[in-house]
Protein backbone atom coordinates (compact mmCIF):
# COMPACT_ATOMS: atom_id res chain seq x y z
CA UNK A 1 0.00 0.00 0.00
CA UNK A 2 2.83 2.38 0.90
CA UNK A 3 4.63 1.52 -2.32
CA UNK A 4 1.52 2.25 -4.41
CA UNK A 5 0.95 5.53 -2.58
CA UNK A 6 4.55 6.61 -3.19
CA UNK A 7 4.30 5.66 -6.86
CA UNK A 8 1.10 7.70 -7.22
CA UNK A 9 2.79 10.67 -5.53
CA UNK A 10 5.77 10.40 -7.90
CA UNK A 11 3.55 10.28 -10.98
CA UNK A 12 1.55 13.27 -9.76
CA UNK A 13 4.71 15.24 -9.00
CA UNK A 14 6.11 14.56 -12.47
CA UNK A 15 2.82 15.55 -14.07
CA UNK A 16 2.69 18.81 -12.12
CA UNK A 17 6.32 19.54 -12.92
CA UNK A 18 5.71 18.94 -16.61
CA UNK A 19 2.65 21.15 -16.52
CA UNK A 20 4.60 23.99 -14.86
CA UNK A 21 7.38 23.76 -17.43
CA UNK A 22 4.93 23.65 -20.32
CA UNK A 23 3.25 26.83 -19.08
CA UNK A 24 6.49 28.84 -19.16
CA UNK A 25 6.37 29.48 -22.90
CA UNK A 26 7.23 32.29 -25.29
CA UNK A 27 5.10 32.32 -28.42
CA UNK A 28 5.23 34.70 -31.38
CA UNK A 29 1.58 35.70 -31.80
CA UNK A 30 1.99 38.31 -34.54
CA UNK A 31 3.78 41.52 -35.41
CA UNK A 32 3.56 45.21 -34.62
CA UNK A 33 4.41 47.96 -37.07
CA UNK A 34 6.03 50.85 -35.22
CA UNK A 35 6.05 54.25 -36.90
CA UNK A 36 8.94 55.58 -34.80
CA UNK A 37 6.86 58.25 -33.07
CA UNK A 38 6.15 58.79 -29.38
CA UNK A 39 9.22 59.88 -27.45
CA UNK A 40 11.32 59.21 -30.56
CA UNK A 41 9.65 61.87 -32.71
CA UNK A 42 11.24 65.13 -33.80
CA UNK A 43 10.31 66.78 -30.48
CA UNK A 44 11.57 63.92 -28.35
CA UNK A 45 14.88 63.68 -26.56
CA UNK A 46 15.54 60.01 -27.29
CA UNK A 47 17.18 58.40 -30.29
CA UNK A 48 15.55 55.61 -32.28
CA UNK A 49 17.54 52.86 -30.64
CA UNK A 50 16.55 50.02 -32.95
CA UNK A 51 18.50 46.76 -33.22
CA UNK A 52 22.19 47.46 -32.79
CA UNK A 53 21.70 51.16 -32.09
CA UNK A 54 23.86 52.79 -29.47
CA UNK A 55 21.17 55.06 -28.08
CA UNK A 56 23.19 58.22 -28.51
CA UNK A 57 20.29 60.46 -27.50
CA UNK A 58 19.75 62.01 -30.94
CA UNK A 59 16.17 62.66 -32.09
CA UNK A 60 15.45 60.43 -35.05
CA UNK A 61 12.82 58.05 -36.39
CA UNK A 62 14.91 55.29 -37.96
CA UNK A 63 13.53 52.81 -35.41
CA UNK A 64 10.34 52.58 -37.48
CA UNK A 65 9.71 49.04 -38.65
CA UNK A 66 7.91 45.78 -37.96
CA UNK A 67 8.71 43.76 -34.83
CA UNK A 68 7.44 40.51 -33.36
CA UNK A 69 4.88 40.35 -30.57
CA UNK A 70 5.88 37.62 -28.11
CA UNK A 71 3.44 36.20 -25.57
CA UNK A 72 4.79 34.90 -22.25
CA UNK A 73 1.91 32.76 -21.07
CA UNK A 74 2.77 32.19 -17.41
CA UNK A 75 3.02 35.94 -16.77
CA UNK A 76 0.19 36.86 -19.12
CA UNK A 77 2.37 39.41 -20.90
CA UNK A 78 2.95 40.41 -24.51
CA UNK A 79 6.48 41.68 -25.16
CA UNK A 80 7.33 43.96 -28.07
CA UNK A 81 10.57 42.56 -29.52
CA UNK A 82 12.22 45.96 -29.76
CA UNK A 83 14.92 47.51 -27.58
CA UNK A 84 14.61 51.28 -27.41
CA UNK A 85 17.94 53.09 -27.33
CA UNK A 86 19.64 54.40 -24.21
CA UNK A 87 17.89 57.18 -22.34
CA UNK A 88 17.15 58.43 -18.84
CA UNK A 89 14.16 56.86 -17.05
CA UNK A 90 11.60 59.67 -17.57
CA UNK A 91 12.20 59.59 -21.32
CA UNK A 92 11.83 55.81 -21.48
CA UNK A 93 8.59 56.03 -19.47
CA UNK A 94 7.37 58.59 -22.00
CA UNK A 95 8.41 56.35 -24.90
CA UNK A 96 6.50 53.32 -23.59
CA UNK A 97 3.39 55.41 -22.87
CA UNK A 98 3.63 56.85 -26.38
CA UNK A 99 3.08 53.40 -27.87
CA UNK A 100 -0.55 53.67 -26.75
CA UNK A 101 -1.16 56.73 -28.91
CA UNK A 102 -3.28 56.21 -32.06
CA UNK A 103 -1.37 54.83 -35.07
CA UNK A 104 1.99 54.71 -33.29
CA UNK A 105 1.90 50.91 -33.03
CA UNK A 106 -0.29 48.79 -35.31
CA UNK A 107 -0.66 45.14 -34.24
CA UNK A 108 -1.39 42.27 -36.62
CA UNK A 109 -2.01 38.89 -35.03
CA UNK A 110 -1.44 35.45 -36.51
CA UNK A 111 -4.49 33.64 -37.96
CA UNK A 112 -6.70 32.21 -35.21
CA UNK A 113 -5.04 34.23 -32.43
CA UNK A 114 -7.34 36.31 -30.23
CA UNK A 115 -5.98 38.96 -27.85
CA UNK A 116 -7.85 40.77 -25.09
CA UNK A 117 -5.68 43.58 -23.74
CA UNK A 118 -5.78 44.02 -19.97
CA UNK A 119 -3.71 47.17 -19.72
CA UNK A 120 -1.59 49.60 -21.70
CA UNK A 121 1.94 49.34 -23.08
CA UNK A 122 4.42 50.13 -20.31
CA UNK A 123 7.88 49.29 -19.00
CA UNK A 124 8.17 45.95 -17.15
CA UNK A 125 7.33 46.00 -13.46
CA UNK A 126 9.60 45.38 -10.49
CA UNK A 127 8.56 44.79 -6.88
CA UNK A 128 9.49 47.87 -4.88
CA UNK A 129 10.56 47.69 -1.25
CA UNK A 130 13.56 48.23 1.04
CA UNK A 131 16.78 47.46 -0.82
CA UNK A 132 18.67 44.41 0.48
CA UNK A 133 21.50 43.33 -1.80
CA UNK A 134 22.26 39.62 -2.04
CA UNK A 135 22.57 36.53 -4.16
CA UNK A 136 20.05 33.82 -3.27
CA UNK A 137 16.97 35.43 -4.87
CA UNK A 138 14.85 34.85 -1.77
CA UNK A 139 16.13 37.04 1.06
CA UNK A 140 17.47 39.81 -1.19
CA UNK A 141 15.40 42.47 -2.96
CA UNK A 142 18.33 43.65 -5.07
CA UNK A 143 21.16 41.66 -6.61
CA UNK A 144 21.05 38.30 -8.35
CA UNK A 145 18.73 35.31 -8.91
CA UNK A 146 15.57 37.36 -8.25
CA UNK A 147 12.53 36.21 -10.21
CA UNK A 148 9.79 38.41 -8.72
CA UNK A 149 10.19 41.24 -11.25
CA UNK A 150 8.88 40.74 -14.79
CA UNK A 151 12.27 40.91 -16.51
CA UNK A 152 13.88 38.67 -13.89
CA UNK A 153 11.13 36.10 -14.44
CA UNK A 154 11.69 36.30 -18.20
CA UNK A 155 15.49 36.04 -17.86
CA UNK A 156 15.66 33.23 -15.29
CA UNK A 157 12.43 31.24 -15.35
CA UNK A 158 11.20 31.45 -18.93
CA UNK A 159 14.46 31.75 -20.86
CA UNK A 160 16.48 29.66 -18.40
CA UNK A 161 19.51 31.96 -18.17
CA UNK A 162 22.02 32.02 -15.31
CA UNK A 163 23.16 34.90 -13.13
CA UNK A 164 26.78 35.99 -13.01
CA UNK A 165 27.01 34.51 -9.50
CA UNK A 166 25.28 31.67 -7.66
CA UNK A 167 23.29 31.89 -4.41
CA UNK A 168 26.55 32.01 -2.40
CA UNK A 169 28.09 34.80 -4.47
CA UNK A 170 30.48 32.55 -6.41
CA UNK A 171 31.12 33.14 -10.10
CA UNK A 172 29.08 31.01 -12.52
CA UNK A 173 30.25 29.81 -15.92
CA UNK A 174 27.87 29.94 -18.84
CA UNK A 175 26.05 32.92 -17.38
CA UNK A 176 24.38 35.87 -19.04
CA UNK A 177 21.90 36.26 -21.88
CA UNK A 178 22.73 33.03 -23.70
CA UNK A 179 19.14 31.96 -24.29
CA UNK A 180 16.94 34.50 -26.05
CA UNK A 181 14.16 32.22 -27.30
CA UNK A 182 12.18 33.88 -30.13
CA UNK A 183 13.51 37.36 -29.28
CA UNK A 184 15.64 38.90 -32.03
CA UNK A 185 16.30 42.28 -30.44
CA UNK A 186 16.91 41.47 -26.78
CA UNK A 187 20.34 42.79 -25.85
CA UNK A 188 22.92 42.06 -23.16
CA UNK A 189 22.50 45.50 -21.64
CA UNK A 190 20.75 47.25 -18.77
CA UNK A 191 17.02 47.96 -19.06
CA UNK A 192 14.84 50.26 -17.00
CA UNK A 193 11.84 48.88 -15.14
CA UNK A 194 8.72 51.00 -14.70
CA UNK A 195 9.20 51.40 -10.94
CA UNK A 196 10.94 54.09 -8.97
CA UNK A 197 12.65 53.19 -5.72
CA UNK A 198 10.11 54.82 -3.43
CA UNK A 199 12.59 55.30 -0.57
CA UNK A 200 14.30 57.79 -2.90
CA UNK A 201 11.46 58.73 -5.24
CA UNK A 202 12.56 61.00 -8.05
CA UNK A 203 16.18 59.95 -7.53
CA UNK A 204 16.50 56.18 -8.02
CA UNK A 205 14.75 53.59 -10.17
CA UNK A 206 14.88 49.80 -10.43
CA UNK A 207 16.74 48.37 -13.41
CA UNK A 208 17.61 44.90 -14.74
CA UNK A 209 20.90 43.94 -16.37
CA UNK A 210 20.42 41.29 -19.07
CA UNK A 211 24.14 40.54 -19.24
CA UNK A 212 24.41 39.41 -15.61
CA UNK A 213 20.87 38.98 -14.24
CA UNK A 214 21.35 41.88 -11.81
CA UNK A 215 18.33 43.72 -10.38
CA UNK A 216 19.51 47.04 -8.99
CA UNK A 217 18.62 50.67 -8.24
CA UNK A 218 20.19 53.39 -10.38
CA UNK A 219 19.97 57.16 -10.76
CA UNK A 220 16.95 57.72 -12.97
CA UNK A 221 17.87 61.22 -14.15
CA UNK A 222 21.56 60.54 -14.79
CA UNK A 223 21.87 57.07 -16.30
CA UNK A 224 20.92 56.25 -19.91
CA UNK A 225 19.66 52.69 -20.41
CA UNK A 226 17.52 50.68 -22.82
CA UNK A 227 13.80 49.97 -22.58
CA UNK A 228 11.45 47.11 -23.40
CA UNK A 229 7.71 47.56 -23.76
CA UNK A 230 5.27 45.01 -22.38
CA UNK A 231 1.48 44.78 -22.20
CA UNK A 232 -0.74 42.48 -20.09
CA UNK A 233 -3.17 40.42 -22.12
CA UNK A 234 -5.26 37.27 -22.36
CA UNK A 235 -4.34 35.33 -25.48
CA UNK A 236 -6.18 32.36 -27.00
CA UNK A 237 -5.89 30.36 -30.20
CA UNK A 238 -2.20 29.55 -29.81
Amino acid sequence: MIKKTWLLFLILSLALGFSWTANARLIVIGTATYNGAGANNSKGALGGGGPGASGSGESRQDAAGTYNLIYEDDQGLVWLDFSNGGGIWPIQIKWAAGLNEPEVLTCKFNPGVSVIWEGDWRLPKAVDGPRYFGYDGRTNTAGYNIRTDEMGHLFYTTLGNKAGVDSEGNRVTGNGLRNTGPFKNLRSSTYWTGNEYLHYEGVWCWSFNMSSGLLNTLALQEEGFSALAVRPARVSGI
